[in-house]
């Protein structure tokens, strides 16, 4: 007898308290889930966001290393202010062109194009040549530097803009070519 009284007092949980905790279980769960996804898209537009600035610091800087490496005025020849034409390390005629489609493209000596970015604002980049420090070498859209103009050229200013959904960044950069500063090179420099 004494047992069927113990499993008279033993209580358990009623159908109202498990629905409760049931309830509040999927209540946690839904604001977990909402929270790790929200984490999982600022990780996502952070990483994209990384993409694009790397992108785009990889190559201003490698515009900016090779125009540096320039040895001869001369070598601009047949630049403009959407191309300009350098020598590499390599004692190659290099050519990095802003074209049409947002992109700029590095073409080398062997004739093989290369993208370095496709987020370029064409419209509001552009490649300039200055004579000295004050004096602009002026082209309209479609000209590009004669022999002459280009044996003149001692600075270069590189003005990129890149631009991807609502993200832009502008790179900027006023640029002496391998010791043009000093003047043009003479024969006895050879």
């Amino acid at each position: 007898m004494k047992q069927n009284s113990r499993i008279k007092n033993q209580s358990g949980f009623t159908l109202v308290e498990m629905i409760l905790v049931i309830l509040a279980i999927g209540i946690i769960g839904t604001m977990a889930a909402s929270m790790l996804s929200q984490g999982s898209d600022i990780y996502k537009e952070t990483v994209y966001r990384q993409s694009f600035l790397g992108q785009a610091r990889s190559t201003f800087w490698r515009m900016g290393r090779e125009s540096g490496l320039q040895r001869n005025a001369e070598n601009f020849t047949l630049s403009s202010a959407n191309n300009f034409y350098t020598t590499n390390a390599k004692n190659e005629t290099v050519q990095f062109i802003i074209s049409g489609s947002n992109a700029v493209n590095y073409t080398a000596n062997s004739g093989t194009t290369y993208p370095l970015s496709s987020q370029v604002k064409t419209s509001a980049s552009l490649f300039r040549y200055y004579k000295n420090a004050n004096e602009e070498i002026s082209l309209t859209s479609e000209q590009t530097l004669t022999q002459s103009d280009a044996d003149l050229v001692q600075l270069l200013y590189l003005d990129m803009v890149f631009k991807r959904d609502d993200d832009s960044i502008r790179f900027s950069s006023f640029i002496y070519p391998q010791n043009f500063r000093f003047g043009k090179k003479m024969s006895y420099h050879d």
